[in-house]
């Protein structure tokens, strides 16, 4: 069966979505890259920049009244770099590597446990070790790295992300040295060369942005799942959505599968669709997806 959040197109948040779709302006004139980019991350955007990226050369870009998608795509081609969206950040590093993200993402969640799974903010200090990074991702995730010396000694500069699926994070650490993860059994993971991914042009991250109209907008969603583990479900809804996600004790572990399809509905006619299809009661609140037993 393909993976639910398939039909939801591109692997982005509802939150990061937003941030795309703001209105922004830049000028920059030989500026330097590492401080230009801290402020596109910081102030409008969430970027995950990669380690080969250089921050020591002069960026010189002017962008007036658009979409902060387009001021993204206008610094990496700048770069000679590509932008992909993954969860709730843009990966910001060169074209092959940009291409072979979606694969990964995609290819982990088939039979990874929830641990790996769930959502975390990843914050480390200025001269980190990534090889020490990796390692706390996965005793996080109360998984080991059978083979961390494949990842080469390096000092990062700070950092810090919003909250990313575990899962995501291994995977954007070993992709800037052309690394994948795999389980290789039980809570074992190990580190693999990276596999070329096939060639082909990636979805501009404007593709993402609604087109500005008269008046606010709300997103549309359409879904189609058929005898799914509701538990996964969920999980993978609630990161779509770029929600935390709570469960009640009797929802949690509950071998309940659902069916159900939803065409051109707003969050609240989704959830209220998985709400009848469960039988549990769906709701957010804040920041989080709710699910509990009906009273």
């Amino acid at each position: 069966m393909a993976a639910p959040w398939a039909a939801f197109g591109q692997q982005a948040s509802a939150p990061l979505r937003a941030e795309l779709g703001t209105i922004a302006s830049a000028r920059w004139e030989q500026a330097s890259t590492a401080e230009a980019l801290a402020r596109v991350s910081t102030g409008l955007a969430p970027l995950w920049v990669d380690r080969r990226v250089d921050r020591r050369a002069r960026l010189t870009h002017t962008q007036r009244q658009a979409s902060v998608a387009a001021l993204v795509e206008g610094v990496a081609k700048e770069l000679s770099l590509a932008a992909v969206p993954l969860d709730s950040v843009v990966y910001l590093g060169p074209p092959s590597s940009a291409a072979a993200l979606p694969g990964l993402a995609a290819q982990w969640r088939k039979d990874a446990p929830s641990s790996l799974r769930r959502r975390t903010r990843l914050d480390w200090p200025r001269l980190t070790e990534p090889r020490a990074l990796l390692e706390q991702i996965a005793a996080e995730a109360h998984s080991t790295v059978e083979n961390p010396g494949a990842i080469p000694h390096d000092l990062w500069p700070a950092g810090r992300t919003p909250p990313l699926a575990l899962g995501d994070q291994l995977t954007l650490v070993c992709l800037g040295f052309d690394l994948q993860w795999r389980i290789e059994s039980g809570n074992r993971l190990r580190l693999a060369v990276l596999e070329p991914a096939e060639a082909k042009a990636l979805e501009p991250l404007g593709s993402l942005v609604a087109p500005r109209r008269n008046g606010p907008t709300e997103e549309r969603y359409t879904l189609r799942v058929a005898e799914a583990q509701l538990e996964s479900v969920l999980r993978q809804l609630a990161d779509q959505l770029g929600l935390e996600l709570s469960l009640a004790p009797g929802v949690a572990g509950a071998e309940k599968r659902v069916t159900f399809a939803v065409e051109g509905v707003t969050r609240d006619g989704l959830l209220a669709e998985l709400a009848a299809a469960s039988g549990f009661v769906v709701r957010v609140e804040g920041q989080t997806l709710v699910v509990g037993e009906a009273q």
